[in-house]
């Protein structure tokens, strides 16, 4: 049965990673962007223990987390992997050593699946602003970036001014690409 109200939206993986990445740090590669992304999530699964209220995420009150410290890991792909099947309704028993971790997948999926709730809340808020005026709109749309990118502070390790407030900090400026010679040239002597 085809429902006739409904859209498919395009959710790109790069996208996702981008939105989960801090915009000062280094996130020219992939394999840069999933440290950060396994980081992100091992922090909410490390601060779970101590605080829950912290967390964009509510898990079950039988969930338990044995091990809160990481680091103590082997990697953080294999701890976020070990804490997630341990706490699966669908695993009993002892991890198997010969089951290939992928804790970085289930850390795609679970900020993939934040992305887009906080997509649809987030646009679901501008509608309502846009019947007030372009300005309520603009306002919000930059309260919901600087929270967006003050939740992403700990993660950034090139920015540790702990005593400037993101407010205060510049925003991210947006890289051109330069195909030729010609158009870099256009490029610097607008800037």
């Amino acid at each position: 049965m085809i429902m006739k109200d409904s859209v498919v939206v395009s959710a790109s993986p790069q996208r996702m990673g981008l939105y989960w990445t801090p915009d000062n740090s280094d996130r020219s590669t992939n394999k840069n962007s999933k440290k950060v992304r396994l980081r992100l999530v091992e922090k909410w699964l490390a601060d779970y223990s101590k605080d829950s209220s912290s967390n964009p995420f509510i898990l079950p009150v039988d969930v338990t987390i044995e091990n809160d410290d990481p680091k103590k890991s082997r990697s953080a792909s294999k701890w976020i992997f070990e804490t997630v099947m341990k706490n699966s309704r669908f695993h009993s028993g002892e991890l198997d050593s010969k089951i290939v971790e992928k804790g970085d997948d289930l850390v795609d999926s679970l900020l993939h699946g934040l992305s887009y709730v906080k997509w649809e809340k987030n646009r679901m808020i501008l509608n309502m602003e846009m019947k007030e005026s372009i300005d309520a709109v603009i306002e919000t749309s930059d309260k919901m970036y600087l929270s967006h990118m003050k939740s992403l502070e700990f993660l950034d390790s090139k920015n540790n001014k702990k005593d400037i407030p993101l407010e205060e900090t510049e925003k991210p400026k947006v890289k051109r690409s330069r195909k030729t010679s010609k158009r870099r040239t256009k490029i610097e002597e607008t800037a």
